[in-house]
């Protein structure tokens, strides 16, 4: 069984791998607005991301419920506190997959490719299809908000939203 510690230190560790090419192109290109940093409406965009996270994580829920658990992620949950959980997607989590795979990659491959990319990347935590499948349904919904409003922040509180629901539920039930 994994301490606490050492699941906020891999978590840690995999929020810089996913930041490192974002913020290489950040510093090559020296555009934010490029991978869809923007100020503009942020109130609203953080809105919108709060109220897409809803349905997606009960979508979410309702994999691990038909049976196809992602015991990792029940797992973490366990360990983590529910502060732990707020603070690790809010920060970390969501974050760098979405500069990553909306933010840099969907507007180079488009964003099939790069939903398929973020469902395939997910393979590693949950080895199991359904959950893969499932991400790569979060992946286009998240693309298709980043697609629709051009702003980052959106797809990252939708993706956060989505994470701590899922895992404070699979905490307390």
């Amino acid at each position: 069984m994994l301490s606490r510690d050492v699941i906020i230190q891999a978590l840690l560790v995999q929020a810089v791998i996913l930041l490192v090419p974002p913020i290489i192109y950040l510093l090559y290109t020296k555009n934010p607005r490029l991978i869809g940093i923007t100020r503009e409406n942020m109130f609203s965009n953080i809105l919108i991301g709060l109220t897409a996270g809803i349905p997606l994580a009960m979508f979410s829920i309702s994999i691990d419920k038909l049976g196809f658990e992602n015991q990792i992620a029940i797992e973490l949950s366990k360990k983590l506190g529910v502060i732990d959980i707020f603070f690790l997607n809010i920060f970390m989590v969501a974050p760098s997959e979405e500069l990553l795979f909306r933010g840099l990659l969907q507007p180079k491959i488009g964003l099939i490719p790069a939903s398929l990319l973020f469902g395939l990347v997910h393979w590693f935590g949950y080895f199991n299809i359904p959950q893969v499948v499932g991400a790569t349904f979060l992946g286009l919904m998240l693309g298709l908000l980043f697609e629709w409003n051009k702003n980052i922040v959106t797809p990252i509180i939708a993706h956060a939203t989505t994470n701590i629901l899922s895992m404070v539920f699979m905490k307390t039930f």
